[in-house]
């Protein structure tokens, strides 16, 4: 039973007579009166999402509105305004002119292409139970232009223009998605108001991507306002600049108020000149904040990093890197544990694709393992590696095989990380969300290439025209089944080939941030979906040594500057082939899979950043070192179950040289602390898993650590159990260095 704001649905216009007028008098809504609109608004589009069958939930929406004032009779058609007539059949003529309430539920199938006549002006709310076609035409007038399939859930508003014209001035999906009503990418809206203070619709984008809750957003913009709303809000104006600053808030000459570089990502504008000069008056005249400031620290140190705000152990709170003037520290690390949330509208068909080179079609990976699919998530009929054309022409149960890319030739390909992932995100969402099985179906693919660089399957190659050819066949076969369909996650296992090239971290960085581009504006528009399709990435080992580390490190860099790129795992700690030691075992991929999937879970189903360890900062005082990291669960440093590899991994070095650690031990989750046998020098960093091999291990120029998370658990591959914890990444980091004296 939903919760209403003030204990009822009509209590929301408490404050008004049957006129529309308030009781008290005549005035304009306060914000205390549209937070509560809102707030009911939002908990009528929670009881819709879930309405679909349930007679109960659909009970209380209609009991809602008929507990509204009864406003009265509709004189032209004897229809009941603001209270919920019958039922309505549909039919070809579905006549909303004979309503008996301004509010019904449409019943059937039976597609709609007129809606009867009624007097210009008559307006009516429809809910439909079921999946329909309602037909495009000069007499309905959709918001897209063109036809609409419902689906049970579905609201729409439609206005009559009399003569047996009908227009839909509102279509509102289940999952809470507006039909119609996105402006093109590029299109940046200045919205008005009468206070001469404006906010584009990119700046709610920029909330959006900064994973800000746009309700939170709405009512801190209406707290922020000193006087009742008053007149509405102004002209729209679009923005058509093209300078660095993007403007989030403009004033009525069109001054920068808030805004953010396109080049360094910071924030601009005069609102936050005005906040600097707050602080700085505040920290001039300390009793305007009570008692003065203690215990400040000077920074004396030499890194490259300058530290704003540590915590306790010195660990970075915030701080700015002087090379590239871009903010660093835990304060805008917020990738590293998860938590952050993300907006995903839900689909009948969830796209969850593994793409990239050898490692994504499963090499080596003999033989197959997911060989029977437990739950209801598809696969193409060719099998995941299909060729377009033919091989994605129909569907089937998602089941692993042992062709080639292609679906041609049997070579060494075998359990790809597609059952993994498809069948963990379904079960974990059964067991950590109650979404049944059924309910989420994952439709899984690979239509990757081994041996080819991230260049060779980027835009414009045939490869990447493959990857676009699995979206639009399965969209085809979703749409073809009545279901609807979008990708929210694809899996990245790439970075071998580049390795081999010597593939520069720098431009590695910059092909995986346009790949990611690429995919959002060829994808989205294929699927109609409104949300991001987002990378979640596994980090190679293969030649982390012999390499550099340059693709490893280049895969951090792309977590740490895209909010839709997010870590997944490493696989250092997996069985790698004894003979080639560049590819996985089958029971490897299938354990990759599942982390991937875990991943892919959080994204669409708890709509969070995933879950990694992740490191944030370094900072030394003398020869005491801190590690700061973020992660789900306390640390361990485990020689047990992950290969012992030198100082479990570490290595800290300066342009003297490298130094020797002793009295490595995990601080719970907040990180790690080391001992070195010196002072630093100058250019400290601080490196893990980039230059040490753990005994026994099969990784062609590798390097591997002993540091992970705690995360409890276990998932079974062919009898024996397997632990879910996060293994920590490979990285590198600069140390900075603090005043050994205070």
């Amino acid at each position: 039973m939903a919760t209403y704001p003030h204990g009822g649905a009509s209590s929301v216009f408490r404050d008004f007579d049957q006129a529309g007028n308030p009781v008290s008098g005549v005035r304009e809504p306060l914000k205390n009166d549209i937070r509560d609109l809102l707030a009911f608004y939002e908990t009528l589009l929670n009881v819709l999402e879930g309405a679909t069958g349930d007679a109960a939930a659909i009970a209380e929406i209609l009991a809602a509105f008929a507990n509204k004032a009864d406003k009265g009779t509709d004189v032209a058609t004897g229809a009941r305004a603001g209270v919920a007539g019958a039922n309505i059949a549909s039919a070809a003529t579905t006549d909303l002119g004979a309503a008996t309430g301004d509010f019904a539920a449409i019943t059937g199938t039976t597609t709609i292409s007129s809606l009867g006549t009624a007097p210009a002006g008559i307006e009516r709310t429809v809910y439909f139970t079921g999946v329909l076609t309602l037909t495009h035409s000069g007499t309905l007038v959709l918001p897209t232009g063109a036809n609409i399939t419902t689906a049970g859930g579905d609201v729409a508003v439609f206005r009559s223009h009399g003569g047996g014209a009908w227009r839909c001035v509102s279509f509102l999906r289940a999952n809470g998605v507006s039909v119609g009503l996105n402006k093109a990418a590029a299109e940046v809206v200045i919205i008005g108001a009468d206070d001469n203070q404006y906010v584009t619709s990119l700046g709610v984008k920029g909330a959006l991507d900064a994973r800000i809750n746009p309700i939170d957003a709405l009512l801190f913009w209406l707290d922020s306002r000193i006087s009742p709303i008053e007149g509405g809000l102004a002209p729209m104006v679009d923005f058509t600049g093209s300078d660095d600053s993007i403007p989030f808030f403009v004033d009525d000459a069109y001054g920068l108020l808030l805004g953010v570089s396109k080049s360094t990502g910071l924030p601009l504008g005069s609102v936050l000149d005005k906040i600097v000069t707050d602080l700085r008056w505040k920290s001039a005249a300390s009793e305007a904040v009570g008692a003065p400031l203690q215990n400040l620290l000077v920074y004396r140190g030499s890194s490259a990093v300058l530290p704003i705000i540590v915590d306790a152990n010195y660990g970075l709170v915030l701080g700015v890197d002087t090379t590239t003037g871009v903010a660093t520290g835990s304060m805008v690390s917020s990738f590293g544990s998860g938590g952050s949330s993300i907006v995903i509208p839900r689909t009948d068909r969830t796209g969850i694709i593994s793409y990239g080179q050898s490692l994504s079609v499963g090499a080596q990976g003999q033989p197959p393992l997911s060989t029977s699919q437990p739950y209801s998530n598809l696969t193409f009929i060719d099998g995941p590696k299909a060729a377009v054309g033919t091989g994605t022409a129909a569907s089937k149960p998602l089941v692993e095989d042992s062709l080639a890319e292609g679906a041609v030739g049997t070579g060494n390909r075998g359990e790809t990380p597609c059952s993994g992932m498809a069948n963990y995100a379904v079960q974990l969402a059964a067991l950590e969300n109650g979404v049944i099985p059924s309910d989420f179906v994952v439709f899984s693919s690979a239509p990757g290439q081994g041996g080819r660089t991230i260049a060779e399957l980027s835009k414009g190659t045939s490869y990447y025209d493959r990857l676009i050819g699995h979206v639009t066949a399965a969209k085809a076969l979703a749409t073809a089944a009545g279901k609807s369909y979008s990708v929210p996650v694809i899996g990245w296992i790439q970075g071998e080939t580049d390795c081999d090239n010597a593939t520069s971290r720098a431009a590695y960085l910059a092909s995986l941030l346009q790949l990611v581009s690429d995919l959002n504006t060829d994808i989205r528009p294929i699927t109609g979906q409104s949300s991001a399709v987002h990378l979640v990435i596994y980090q190679t080992s293969y030649k982390a040594v012999t390499s550099s580390a340059a693709i490893a490190l280049a895969q951090m860099d792309a977590v740490a500057q895209s909010s839709h790129i997010h870590f997944g795992t490493p696989i250092y700690d997996l069985a790698f082939n004894a003979g080639d030691q560049t590819h996985l075992d089958n029971i490897s991929y299938l354990r990759l899979g599942r982390r991937l999937g875990r991943a892919a879970k959080q994204l669409v189903i708890d709509q969070r950043v995933p879950d990694c360890v992740w490191p944030v900062s370094a900072t030394a005082k003398g020869t005491a070192l801190h590690l700061a990291m973020r992660a789900p669960t306390p640390l361990a440093i485990d020689t047990t179950n992950l290969a012992a590899a030198t100082n479990n991994g570490f290595k800290v070095i300066d342009d003297t040289g490298t130094l020797a650690l002793s009295g490595i031990a995990v601080d719970g989750a907040a990180g790690v602390n080391f001992t070195l046998n010196r002072a630093l020098g100058a250019n400290p960093k601080i490196r893990y898993a980039l230059d040490y091999l753990g005994s026994g291990l099969h990784i062609l120029g590798g390097a591997s650590g002993n540091l992970r998370d705690t995360t409890a658990g276990t998932a079974k591959i062919s009898g024996t159990d397997y632990p879910l914890w996060h293994v920590a990444p490979a990285f590198e980091l600069p140390i900075t260095v603090l005043d050994a004296s205070t």
